[in-house]
């Protein structure tokens, strides 16, 4: 999307004041678009799955094709109330979602904790994508306690 674009979608449905100062930067075109927004997508599928958009986190799936279509339609610039009505995004379970960080949480210390020792993980995915579903329910779970903004999260084992 046109930065452009994506600065006035977000100006009309209210969002100015969601944006970290990394985004800003983005829509700025002082900053491009690097590989690590593109593994972001799995972040945003942990997101998704938070509020109950996303069925499974599988650890050996990648996320659906049909994400994109669940999210808000950018190309007809679908405002937020009209999104709002049509996803029936409701959090899940506390429970089922802190189960899921812990998981999280235990897979990325396995990573990490492999790479310091120099041992190759074999894992389903990319571990890229492990991190990011982390990142999400870190956000979600842990947003008040330890982090600033989406850009701050803190992904230490």
């Amino acid at each position: 999307m046109p930065p452009a674009v994506a600065s006035d979608w977000i100006a009309q449905n209210g969002l100015d004041g969601c944006l970290t100062a990394r985004e800003e930067r983005v829509l700025a075109g002082t900053l491009g678009l690097v590989d690590e927004d593109k593994a972001q997508v799995e972040a945003i599928n942990g997101l998704a799955w938070s509020v109950g958009m996303v069925q499974t986190l599988g650890l050996s799936e990648f996320c659906g094709d049909d994400l994109a279509g669940k999210l808000p339609d950018l190309r007809r610039a679908e405002p937020m109330s009209e999104w709002n009505q049509r996803n029936g995004a409701r959090m899940r379970n506390v429970d089922e979602v802190a189960a899921e960080w812990d998981l999280s949480y235990c897979v990325t210390w396995g990573l990490a904790d492999a790479n310091l020792r120099g041992v190759t993980a074999t894992w389903a995915l990319p571990q890229s994508v492990y991190w990011q579903r982390r990142r999400s329910l870190e956000y979600v779970c842990a947003h008040d306690i330890k982090h600033r903004d989406w850009d701050d999260v803190d992904l230490s084992t």
